[in-house]
């Protein structure tokens, strides 16, 4: 969920763009980028709101009739109906919360340690945009989780708001966005590392793991899961992407030196 507290963020890193120079970092930061970002969280943030404000729960006449005609699911996502487990719903909440952590790995390092800001502030509008796409989806969609069919669960928990937020999972894009945006940091700072492939291995199986728990336990159908992993690694892949600094001075070409019995050449590339 988007909160008001992501507002003081917002503007919090308006102001820190240009408080410092990063001139060994791979990113740059510049109003030119950030500010159509942030601009794009800040919409994102009120839609949200709205969206969450005005989620009707269902009924008890609306959720009789989802009990009553499971076979309104599609085939694919008809199997989570039965699931409803509350060991994975913990442990998808262990791996959400773990996730936060991931970035923070990088004050281990020298280089990026040194260019914690840019770090801080492409994560942070990797956080809000994430967030912002993932919650006004939801409030948008309003889609009733896969318990809400579940003849087996308590209808108390079925009229609850939330039970209507099943599009598409936060839990998986949070997951998603926060391990390929680690690993892409990873990736530009060490872009000759042997440790590569293990890093792309972790942050596409961490979210993977996620969402299938969510599935187990009854919170998502398939198509939220999926569609929140590539929401959330489109996301954490990309906005590091953007603010990559583009090699301005290399230039291909040559240069000649006569001499008085022969000749040099310089070639740059």
């Amino acid at each position: 969920m988007i909160y008001l507290k992501n507002f003081w963020l917002l503007i919090l890193l308006v102001f820190a763009i240009y408080t410092s120079s990063f001139a060994q970092s791979p990113y740059e930061l510049s109003y030119k980028k950030d500010i159509p970002l942030l601009t794009v969280s800040f919409i994102g943030t009120v839609g949200a709101l709205y969206y969450d404000f005005n989620v009707i729960p269902l009924t008890s006449e609306q959720i009789a009739d989802r009990v009553s005609n499971p076979n309104d699911i599609n085939r694919f996502d008809r199997r989570a109906i039965k699931s409803f487990s509350g060991d994975s719903q913990i442990g998808s909440d262990i791996l959400l919360t773990s996730s936060y952590v991931f970035p923070f790995l990088f004050l281990l390092d020298q280089n990026s340690r040194r260019d914690y800001v840019p770090v801080g502030i492409i994560g942070a509008e990797v956080i809000l945009i994430n967030g912002s796409l993932t919650a006004i989806t939801k409030g948008f969609a309003k889609r009733a989780r896969p318990f809400v069919y579940n003849p087996n669960v308590d209808i108390a928990l079925k009229m609850e708001k939330n039970a209507k937020l099943s599009f598409y999972s936060g839990h998986t894009s949070v997951t998603s966005s926060m391990c390929f945006f680690s690993a892409k940091v990873f990736n530009d700072y060490h872009p000759d590392s042997k440790w590569k492939p293990v890093v792309w291995s972790a942050a596409a199986i961490i979210p993977a793991a996620v969402g299938y728990l969510r599935v187990k336990a009854g919170k998502h159908f398939p198509t939220d899961v999926i569609t929140g992993y590539i929401a959330g690694g489109l996301v954490g892949y990309f906005i590091p992407e953007i603010h990559r600094k583009k090699d301005k001075e290399a230039k291909v070409g040559f240069k000649i030196y006569p001499g008085p019995t022969s000749l040099g050449m310089t070639m740059t590339w």
